[in-house]
This record gives C-alpha cells, structure tokens and sequence, in this order.
C-alpha cells in the first residue's frame, strides 16, 4: 500500500474522530504521529515511524545541538491541535493534511528546555497564539519565541 493511501487512511480516521467531537487528545496522538510520518516520508523499509528520519526533519534548539541528551518535543501540543482540528467546520482530508503540516511539527530540545515548556504553558499554546490582534496569531512557535528558546529556522 502506498504512503499516499495509508495517509489518506490516517487523515480519514482523524476526520471520524472530528466528526464524532471527540477531544481527547491520546485519541489522536498515534494517528496525527503517523500521518506526519508518511507526509514528509519518515516511515522505515516495513513503513512504520523512523525516529532517525523524524529527528532529520526537526528544527533543533541550539542547546539541543550541543549535547547527546535530546528530546523529541510537539512545538503545538498535541491538545492544541486536536483543538484546531475540531475547530474546522465541515473538514475534508485536504484539511486534515493542512493542519497536520502547519502545527504537527516537531523540534528537539534539551530535557530542561521541555521542561520549560511544559511549566510555562502547561502543555498549551500561549494566549498570544488564539488572538488574531497578536504577532504569534496561529504561529506555531510561539512558545518557543515567547520562551527565548533558540530555534535554528
């Protein structure tokens, strides 16, 4: 089966979920990691998600460049993109696929820097990201910005 059809399986999976309103965010984790995974093509010989790969298509914190000790982070929890997922009115997989692309990003970071993160945002986006008069509307790295991280773009 090709990755284009095992995305479109995924992303039409994920719609079902929407469809159904379901918000919880275990739900989706598996099927949101996967459908990026076959998006930019990170999937292994038997098509199952390649750490190495992902971690190729990751931005990196330039403390996270210099030490062995890495984490692979959501730059938008994944709540947070459950939430832009179920704010979509009458989603197709196009849309699916456009989010997924947007805000299903990655970034590697150092323990200390996801721990920052997590204590400063709880897991969620900035307010700053749900307000259209801001700067850091709908910036995925809001976070990181708004935390002085330093990501190589």
């Amino acid at each position: 089966m090709s990755y284009e059809v095992k995305s479109e399986a995924l992303a039409s999976a994920i719609l079902a979920l929407v469809d159904g309103g379901v918000d919880d965010s275990y739900c989706y984790r598996n099927l949101v990691d996967n459908l990026y995974a076959y998006r930019v093509g990170a999937v292994n010989g038997t098509g199952k998600w390649d750490t190495k790969k992902i971690k190729e298509h990751c931005q990196w914190t330039a403390s996270a460049r210099n030490t062995d000790k890495v984490e692979k982070e959501h730059v938008v929890p994944m709540a947070e993109v459950v939430r832009i997922l179920l704010s979509l009115t009458n989603p197709q997989i196009s849309d699916v696929y456009d989010v997924i692309d947007s805000y299903c990003v990655y970034c590697i970071v150092t323990p200390e820097e996801h721990s920052i993160l997590n204590v400063k945002y709880q897991r969620k986006m900035p307010a700053e990201f749900w307000d259209s008069n801001s700067g850091y509307y709908m910036d995925a790295w809001a976070r990181y910005k708004l935390s002085g991280l330093e990501v190589g773009f």
